[in-house]
């Protein structure tokens, strides 16, 4: 056991959960899929084919089983010490690991045993600390797939005995209050045991309410015959029996009970089981708890749950007082004192304060927001009694502003990430698809998620930003619509016809909802959260002085978008380096735009809009060389930069745009969305007036094709950038030009032409003092020169580039040529300089953010390991490469197998070694690439080493790359401690 690993938990009762340190360990959906695969049958071993068939089924993708042992030592990172291996196949060794499913198991046979010797009291400690690890449907993750159906179905089964001995206990301790809560949710779920119909009626009976649990009794008939066409059972007709002579044997029934007047629920609770649990735990310790959160997030609910909670724990009194309708001090009043029972009509607030003050009972305040003072006033005079013992849960959308009150903010449930693609396990893990889904199959029992449709349904929980309100409203559509259907509905000023047809309870809308709020501002705020629906994503205080004011007025701003925060119409979020952002979810966000409207106004704010965000991407600095891009900051903006340039072309401001938007090559290069880029600027080509605008487009169109792997299209494009530029007579337009037509000659292997190339844009550079621009041009010089075997002219270029990018605050581009130069080195037997190179680049790229430049790095330094260091780190910063490629055939070639190369000769692995030279060269023809003179010469000089008879035997031609690939992955994976 690795000291790493303990003190973690893994938890399957529910959505797959790892935990370690006190917080949830991120897995990507393929691992939380493979883990729960792993975790399904612990005692077994599984081959590699056992594994394929879980994880793909049927229909494996061709790399799939390079993408297992990918996916494998991913995960050996994550949850260090528990995937074991042996000579067959994979296990877990669960020691220093923590499992709710065995601490579950435990605790249920304890609670059984002592069910066996009457002891209820201890059935009730046990039985609920097995309960509250229940957070769902086990192996959430695998629900779809028949091979786990038993272990889900065997595990259910528990939990639910585990519920009716839990009943069972709270009955026989005379704790009724909580039985017939308890049982009335069991029957729910599982109406057909006859046991649990008989519990309710014993513990209705017992709370005096006789009549009631003969009323139970008929309920119970008609279910049994409406299902299975069958009369109750003799222990449920005795049952009814007894109670109908009120039978002494049952117990007497009890008197003075607490007053519970809480409003009834017909739905599942889903999704919000922490909140519940933090709320729960803050009454514990605080008098006055508000839970605050913004239109539709189901605080309601999620009070009337907690009350619950309370009433079950505590056998204490709960009321619930709801003030939506409340429209002054009076009716605030009035509504307390009916619900604790007072005259309506005569109470004072004082009054009503006293009466409830030294009740040891929980008071429910709902939807205090619009009515903040006269609740606060109420609750202070609670409180300031000195012997209060009541305790306060209110609902708002801000706070109420007392000293003593504890604000536990909710938020949204979780959506799923976009990261998750469409695989059905991950989408229903999600809180917000579980409640979209569990309110569709109650308005249409047929209603089911597939892998076709899964993807559907995890983008409409992303758009209705998981607001619980927009999710059962958009449920309702089902028995009707498509999903996509219902996704447009979402933005629509309609209910769905279940909700026009009910009641005014059943009339709520989101929109409804979000006018409540912004009613309740005062007018200036009211303009500025209209103002700020101008973003398409999240903004700094900075952004919204830029564009939604024109005071400038920064200390005033702040205060306004503070009470916005307040009201729970912005979410703030804070960043690790203590910086704060701000954003309208979607659902809110579109609702200020229609409020937008148009005008002299509007369009000068869609102005400041679009100037703000070009000006940001093309930044102060007009050196086109230089392009150094705050990746994280990019990345904060890209959703505004790009609605300014889609509403820039819509004011015929192209060129501005096209400036703007190659500011950014190398953000979109780094990010590898190169592609989007491409075509953006294609686009905008054709609308360009300025002719240096369009001989800029063309030179940011091919180095983008090059990077791309379209080559033949970048050299087209380039050769008509150049004349471009000629005509132009633009020297800076044209060295750039001419630099990335060496990069294009270095990447076709035509190095003689890429050294030409560069040393031109030199000569047009000699009188700048650009160190970017000289970095670049030694850079391409020292590859060309390096590439064609002049490796200490290379080395000398490709230092010299590496400095000055350095000094030029490029560290990405550092990165770059660092990397390059270390491959020069270890090709060249220089280790002193391969070292210092590969670790510098490493350094600089974990700076810089690129996950580019860091499979480069990680490439440089695998090869330094693997030629002269330690090699189990080789293996380890192969497999982290691996893990981190993009799409591109070519990276996958030059910066994994190769690199692996060097480790395979290191393990005299000539087998595989020779393998992957064919591969490797084959690659590098097929894509066209330039395949470097001291990659050649290294790999001579491999097989000149390798033993006769590995030569003789292998086969001519190339071995498809995946096959390469897999081989060496499952070489790589480190054995099991």
């Amino acid at each position: 056991m690795t000291s790493s690993s303990r003190g973690r938990e893994v938890n399957v009762l529910g959505p797959l959960e790892v935990r370690g340190g006190g917080s949830n360990v991120r897995l990507r959906p393929a691992q939380r899929r493979l883990l729960s695969v792993l975790l399904l049958d612990p005692e077994s071993v599984l081959d590699t084919d056992a594994l394929l068939d879980r994880m793909w089924g049927d229909d494996p993708p061709a790399t799939a089983r390079t993408a297992l042992h990918v996916h494998l030592s991913a995960l050996r990172r994550v949850v260090p010490g528990l995937i074991g291996t042996t000579a067959t196949g994979y296990h877990l060794e669960p020691d220093g690991y923590r499992f709710d499913r065995s601490t579950f198991e435990a605790l249920g046979t304890r609670a059984a045993a002592q069910a066996q010797s009457a002891d209820w009291d201890a059935v009730l400690r046990t039985s609920a600390r097995a309960m509250a690890l229940w957070r769902g449907d086990p192996f959430d993750d695998l629900r779809a797939d028949n091979f786990a159906a038993p272990e889900i179905n065997r595990l259910t089964e528990l939990w639910s005995n585990l519920g009716d001995l839990h009943a069972r206990a709270l009955v026989a301790t005379r704790r009724h209050e909580e039985a017939v809560l308890r049982l009335r949710a069991l029957v729910a779920h599982e109406p057909l045991r006859e046991p649990r119909w008989e519990q309710l009626m014993l513990a209705l009976y017992r709370s005096g309410r006789p009549a009631e649990a003969l009323r139970t009794y008929q309920d119970a008939r008609r279910v049994l015959a409406e299902e299975l066409g069958v009369e109750p059972g003799p222990a449920l007709r005795l049952m009814a029996e007894r109670i109908l002579v009120q039978d002494a044997s049952l117990g007497e029934p009890e008197r003075d009970l607490p007053e519970y007047r809480l409003p009834p629920t017909v739905s599942s609770f889903i999704g919000r089981e922490i909140d519940l649990q933090r709320i729960t735990a803050t009454l514990a310790d605080r008098r006055v708890v508000t839970v605050v959160g913004g239109p539709g997030f189901g605080k309601t609910r999620l009070a009337v749950e907690a009350g619950r909670a309370v009433v079950e724990q505590e056998r204490i009194a709960a009321w619930f007082v709801p003030l939506a309708e409340a429209r002054n001090r009076e009716e605030v009043v009035g509504a307390i004192a009916t619900t604790v029972g007072l005259r309506r009509h005569t109470a004072t607030l004082e009054e009503a304060a006293d009466r409830v003050a030294d009740l040891p009972a929980l008071l429910i305040l709902d939807n205090c927001e619009h009515l903040l003072e006269p609740c606060a006033e109420f609750i202070g005079r609670v409180m300031s009694t000195g012997r209060a013992r009541l305790r306060i849960l209110a609902t708002s959308r801000r706070p109420l502003g007392l000293p003593d009150e504890a604000v536990l903010r909710i938020e949204p449930l979780p959506a799923p990430a976009h990261d998750m693609g469409g695989e059905t396990p991950s989408v229903l893990a999600s809180a917000a698809v579980r409640l979209f889904v569990d309110r569709a199959r109650a308005a249409d029992g047929t209603f089911r998620i597939t892998p076709e449709s899964a993807p559907l349904v995890a983008g409409l929980c992303r758009r209705a930003e998981g607001i619980p309100l927009a999710l059962e409203l958009a449920a309702r559509w089902v028995p009707a619509l498509s999903v996509p259907d219902i996704e447009e509905m979402l933005g629509a000023d309609v209910l769905p016809p279940a909700a026009a047809r009910g009641g005014p309870s059943s009339r709520r809308s989101l929109r409804a909802a979000m006018q409540w709020s912004v009613a309740l501002l005062p007018p200036g705020d009211r303009q500025l959260f209209i103002a700020t629906s101008v973003f398409n994503g999240s903004f700094a205080l900075e952004d919204a002085l830029a564009v939604c004011t024109t005071r400038g007025d920064r200390r005033r701003l702040a205060v306004a978008i503070a009470r916005l925060v307040d009201a729970s119409l912005l979410v703030a979020d804070r960043r690790r380096d203590g910086s704060v952002r701000y954003r309208a979810l979607i659902p809110i966000r579109e609702f200020g735009r229609e409020r937008l409207g148009s005008g002299a106004d509007v369009e000068a704010l869609r102005e400041r809009f679009v100037t703000h965000y070009l000006r940001k991407a093309r930044g102060t600095d007009q050196d086109d060389f230089r392009q150094v891009v705050d990746l994280a900051a990019m990345d904060d903006d890209l959703d505004n930069l790009h609605e300014a340039f889609e509403l820039g072309v819509r004011a015929r401001r192209t060129d501005e745009v096209a400036l703007s938007a190659m500011a950014l090559d190398v953000y979109f290069h780094n990010r590898y969305l190169a592609w989007e880029q491409r075509s953006r600027l294609a686009g905008l080509l054709p609308e360009v007036g300025d002719a240096g605008v369009r001989a800029a487009i063309l030179r940011s169109m091919a180095s983008l094709s090059m990077v791309v792997g379209d080559v033949d299209e970048s050299l087209r494009i380039f050769t008509d950038a150049i004349a471009a530029f000629r005509e132009l007579d633009d020297p800076l337009g044209l060295a750039r030009c001419l630099v990335g037509l060496s990069g294009l000659h270095a990447h076709r292997g035509e190095w003689t032409a890429g050294e030409e190339a560069a040393r031109e844009a030199r000569r047009l550079l000699t009188d700048t003092e650009n160190l970017s621009a000289l970095a670049i041009v030694a850079y391409y010089v020292g590859e060309n020169l390096a590439g064609g075997g002049q490796v200490e002219a290379g080395i000398a270029e490709l230092s010299e580039a590496a400095l000055r990018y350095e000094h030029a605050g490029d560290l990405s581009r550092a990165s770059h040529a660092l990397s390059t130069l270390a491959d020069i080195a270890v090709c060249g037997e220089d280790e002193a300089v391969a070292r210092r190179s590969a670790g510098d680049a490493m350094a600089f790229a974990r700076q810089s953010g690129s996950t580019y430049r860091l499979v480069r790095a990680l490439a440089a330094c695998a090869e330094v390991e693997g030629r002269w260091g330690d090699p189990a780190n080789a293996a380890r910063l192969l497999l982290e490469l691996h893990e981190s490629l993009g799409p591109h055939d070519s990276e996958h070639v030059s910066e994994f197998l190769f690199p692996a190369a060097f480790l395979l000769r290191r393990w005299e692995a000539w087998e595989l070694l020779l393998d992957l030279l064919r591969t490797v060269e084959d690659g590098v023809a097929r894509l066209g690439e330039g395949y470097p003179e001291p990659w050649r010469a290294m790999a001579r000089r491999w097989r000149s080493e390798a033993p006769a008879r590995f030569a003789a035997t292998t086969p001519p031609g190339p071995l498809p790359i995946d096959r390469v690939e897999e081989a060496v992955v499952r070489l790589l994976a480190p054995p099991s401690r």
